[in-house]
């Protein structure tokens, strides 16, 4: 299954400002069943984040940010 994604978080730390973060992407997953009680679940998510960084070069404009995660779930049938 290939499904669009939008996500919103907060990323926080000391000594830093909260850093909105909200993203747009895909997903691609499926369900593996390995027996009849157990079920694998990999997913790969692709996102895309509109963020603006310019690193430690104040005179540089980036904008973006790419995060790529790799999941894996498991389910068991009772």
């Amino acid at each position: 299954m290939i499904e669009p994604r939008i996500a919103g978080s907060l990323w926080m730390g000391d000594g830093q400002g909260t850093i909105e973060l909200f993203g747009v992407g895909a997903r691609a997953a499926f369900s593996w069943r390995i027996s009849t009680l157990f079920e694998l679940m990999p997913e790969l998510t692709l996102m895309w984040s509109p963020v603006q960084f310019n690193g430690e070069v104040e005179t540089s404009e980036k904008l973006g940010a790419t995060v790529i995660t790799l999941g894996l779930g498991a389910g068991f049938w009772f």
